[in-house]
């Protein structure tokens, strides 16, 4: 994974934004199939226990396919952007069941990559 690190207000979330805004447009991110922005301050998210939880808003067969393949192919061509990690309950990456946890230790997605 990818740490970013920086004072409160310094423009991390801005960067998280720019990144997936130029997706298509940044040489080094056309290489991933799937960006997702994970927004780790919103509760919805903090309370996840799969992926479909951060990944769908609303439950369609589509999205489902699509976490689907994401687990099944472990991750590969995967960018995952959490953005305000400096925000959330540290017991969200320090407990090993926790979704967080999982993904960040590879254990989750190995093939993966996680911009914190």
């Amino acid at each position: 994974f990818v740490l970013v690190e920086g004072a409160p207000g310094v423009g991390k979330s801005t960067f998280a934004w720019e990144l997936c805004r130029r997706w298509d447009q940044v040489e080094a991110l056309m290489r991933y199939s799937l960006v997702v922005l994970v927004k780790i301050r919103d509760k919805r998210v903090q309370q996840a226990t799969g992926l479909d939880d951060i990944f769908c808003h609303v439950d369609t067969d589509l999205q489902r396919a699509v976490v689907e393949e994401v687990i099944a192919s472990g991750g590969e061509g995967v960018l995952l952007i959490m953005d305000g990690a400096d925000e959330c309950p540290s017991s969200l990456w320090k407990d090993d069941a926790s979704l967080f946890h999982r993904l960040l230790s590879g254990s989750l997605l190995p093939k993966a990559t996680a911009l914190v």
